[in-house]
């Protein structure tokens, strides 16, 4: 996974890419007129940069798209959230879905991606009493770079367990109705796309996240491929796995006697971290009084929203 620095080759290769592609460069600093987020750069000096990093989001996108997502996902927050909101994502993290079970305090929290900051814009975090035990990375992308028909997809770009939390992800998913943990954040991550009005979910497969190598690649297989077939997402010819949201079920009819109870209540619990999380944004716009995406970003340059 891409660590905190980057290698003096890295960043030779990131600065080649900017001075290729000053037009792309200039967007972006144009949208850092915006406090919100130009108060990233002290924190992140490489904020308006990464859109150049090697592979940033999933491999073999071009410069261009990779400049094209990264706009559009801060167009659109920008124009979805309040201020005060995107602060508390972008410097600390906001709770977003809670439950308690005996002297444990399970909750799934929205912030900044940080330090793998090139794999997805925002992460979902998985937490037990406050430490992190899984995660999932993404970012809001036009859908026709990942061939949607949608006019913005949600992208995931990272899935990871965090290192040596085996034994507290095995816990967290018994005390969740045996969700998994990674399935827990793909149901909060489709109460986001509810919220948003984002009709589809697009993940890399595992030869398209960001840090694959061969090496490793049976691991990659397991933590990506295998993971979003069970989502019942379908791989594209592009290696991008596409799911529509609401996230489709087998009919109950169809499932395994023995089986129904129990797949009935990991239903019931996906769909209750989904609507907490749709119910979490819906409340704090009407409560914020945020203005509609059209009246923020109306003064945006039109190139800005493409």
């Amino acid at each position: 996974m891409d660590g905190e620095r980057w290698s003096a080759t890295r960043l030779v290769r990131v600065a080649l890419r900017v001075l290729g592609n000053l037009s792309c460069q200039m967007e972006i600093l144009r949208l850092l007129k915006y406090p919100v987020l130009a108060e990233m750069l002290p924190c992140n000096p490489r904020f308006p940069i990464k859109f150049a990093a090697d592979d940033y989001l999933a491999r073999d996108l071009s410069v261009a798209e990779r400049k094209s997502c990264f706009m559009h996902h801060y167009v659109r927050l920008l124009g979805a959230l309040p201020d005060r909101m995107l602060r508390l994502i972008f410097h600390r993290s906001v709770s977003i879905f809670e439950m308690r079970e005996g002297e444990s305090v399970y909750r799934v929290i929205i912030h900044l991606s940080m330090p793998w900051d090139k794999e997805g814009e925002l992460s979902l975090t998985l937490e037990r009493n406050g430490i992190g035990i899984y995660v999932i990375s993404f970012s809001i992308v036009p859908g026709s770079i990942v061939n949607s028909e949608a006019p913005e997809v949600l992208l995931i770009s990272r899935v990871q367990g965090m290192k040596g939390k085996y034994k507290m992800i095995q816990e967290a998913t018994k005390v969740m109705s045996d969700v998994n943990p990674a399935s827990c954040l793909v149901a909060a991550l489709q109460g986001f796309a509810e919220a948003f009005g984002i009709c589809e979910i697009v993940a890399v497969s595992a030869v398209r996240q960001s840090a694959y190598s061969e090496d490793q690649a049976e691991m990659f297989r397991k933590a990506y491929d295998e993971f979003f077939y069970t989502v019942g997402a379908v791989l594209g010819s592009d290696n991008f796995f596409h799911c529509p949201v609401p996230i489709p079920e087998k009919p109950i009819q169809e499932v395994k006697r023995g089986h129904k109870l129990r797949t009935k209540e990991k239903r019931a619990f996906k769909r209750e971290v989904s609507d907490a999380v749709l119910r979490f944004f819906q409340r704090n716009w009407r409560a914020s009084g945020a203005r509609s995406r059209a009246e923020r970003t109306s003064d945006l340059p039109v190139q800005m929203m493409r």
